[in-house]
């Protein structure tokens, strides 16, 4: 179950990311990488994913609504690559925290496999939906109801997790 969640909080941002703006959100997703490790170092792994995520459904809505002008657009992607990428950081110190410490190194592989296929998988559906509909509006909706439901996921299930419990 926990690679499903993993899969689902690294989905690639190549997807979202138009050619003139993919140098931005490469800088965004590799500094935030950075700060939602750093955030889950002192604050619980689970809510910095849950807030990374949320931040990334929204800007998501915002996208799939075409907004008319470039720049609200741009920004937009880029948030949505920066949530990504803190959202991210996060999951591997959320691995690190879940995991008994002999699995650590598989289960860390796993995930880094998942997020290699949401590198692929994603751009041939984002393709192919706007292939049939002309129009990005409802990969970025799916994309945001998946973002939504990690968020949900995180922060209810998730935060509890790697807490000693109440004997």
């Amino acid at each position: 179950m926990f690679p499903l969640f993993a899969a689902l909080t690294i989905i690639p941002v190549l997807l979202l990311i138009p050619a003139k703006s993919s140098f931005g959100a490469l800088l965004a997703v590799g500094f935030f990488l950075g700060i939602g490790g750093w955030l889950a170092d002192r604050v619980h792994p689970a809510v910095v994913t849950a807030w990374a995520l949320g931040v990334v459904a929204l800007f998501a809505i915002v996208q799939a609504f075409d907004p008319p002008l470039y720049w609200v657009a741009t920004v937009a992607l880029l948030i949505m690559a920066a949530g990504l990428g803190a959202a991210s950081g996060s999951i591997f110190a959320l691995v690190a925290l879940v995991t008994p410490q002999p699995q650590i190194g598989s289960v860390t592989g796993i995930v880094g496999a998942m997020g290699g296929l949401g590198g692929f998988l994603p751009p041939i559906v984002m393709g192919a939906v706007y292939g049939a509909k002309g129009t990005y509006s409802i990969g970025l909706m799916l994309l945001s109801d998946l973002a939504l439901a990690g968020c949900v996921y995180a922060y209810g299930r998730m935060r509890s997790a790697g807490r000693p419990t109440a004997r």
